[in-house]
Order: C-alpha cells, then structure tokens, then sequence
C-alpha cells in the first residue's frame, strides 16, 4: 500500500502522495481515531547510493479529552526525515543505529513506509490530549477548566496544623 518502488529510481527528486486510514496502517488498539484519511507526501531525493525522503502527514485526529472526557478533533500536521542507505556488505541488525537511518541492499525493489507511518503517527500523539484554552475557558467544548477540574479558589487547612498556622502569624 504505501510501498516505492526504487530498483529503477532514477538520481534526482520525486514526488509520492499517498492516502492513509487507520484500518491500512495496523495501529492496533489504540486511544484516537483517525475519521478521515490522512494525506502522506513524500518527497524523495535519490543520489548515488543513498535515498533521503521527507515524509508530511497531514489530517485530522479524534482524541477523547482528558479533562472532559468529551471528543474532540485534532489535527495532525508533521514532517518527518527518513535516508535510506544501501549496504554493499551483509546486513547486520545494529541496535546502536540511527532510526532516521536505514541500511537496505542493493538488490532492494520496494521499501515499504507502513511501520515508518505508523511510527511518525504514533510520535506525533500528545501526551496530554485536550485542547487549548484561553483564560481558563476550554476552545472546544468552552466549559470553564477550574469547573472541569473541581478547582478549589480557597485551600483546605488541616486543622491538625491549624494552631500552628496561628501561632505563626502571631
């Protein structure tokens, strides 16, 4: 599906676009939804032996907020560098390497960008999902956040120390 085809590449700069949906890409169980497909552009530059590609995704991604609990969309706008190298000697499958970086052989027909996608999706999930807000209002849902939250203006003073909060002032 989101394979290129580089046996025949020619030296120079070419141009793939790709659409992507959840179900093409295995992310397996996962805390979003992708509703729409997501738009891959790959821009590709082959010199000698060495095969450097940029990698844009662009589309919208469904989260559940984590304040809320309500859904709501995101979108997902990244770019992502990926060089392909090809290795004359025997592959050896380095832990040390690069993950921008990988070695192929020179035999290699296609190079298949499922997992590298699915990776640059992943990367590309905040770890807090909820959307901005302005002045304490959420922009999705304009619910106040300090309502959301329980937010207490006033703190709780445990009357174990309260005595000792007093005689401090005095």
């Amino acid at each position: 599906m989101f394979k290129i085809n580089i046996h025949n590449l020619k030296e120079g700069e070419q141009r793939y676009e790709f659409t992507a949906k959840q179900e093409d890409l295995d992310l397996g169980d996962v805390e979003f939804t992708i509703p729409e497909s997501l738009k891959v552009i790959v821009e590709l530059y082959k010199i000698d032996s060495q095969i450097s590609l940029k990698v844009f995704l662009k589309g919208k991604i469904e989260y559940n907020c984590d304040r809320c609990l309500e859904k709501y969309t995101d979108k997902i706008d990244t770019e992502n560098d990926l060089i392909y190298k090809f290795e004359f000697r025997e592959l050896q499958n380095d832990a040390d390497q690069d993950e921008e970086i990988k070695f192929i052989s020179p035999s290699t027909v296609y190079v298949d960008l499922k997992e590298d996608l699915r990776d640059f999706i992943l990367l590309s999930i905040p770890l807090r999902k909820a959307p901005e807000e302005t002045d304490g209002i959420c922009s999705f849902c304009n619910k106040n956040i300090n309502e959301i939250l329980n937010i207490r203006e006033q703190e709780d003073i445990n009357p174990v120390w309260e005595k000792l909060i007093k005689s401090k002032t005095k």
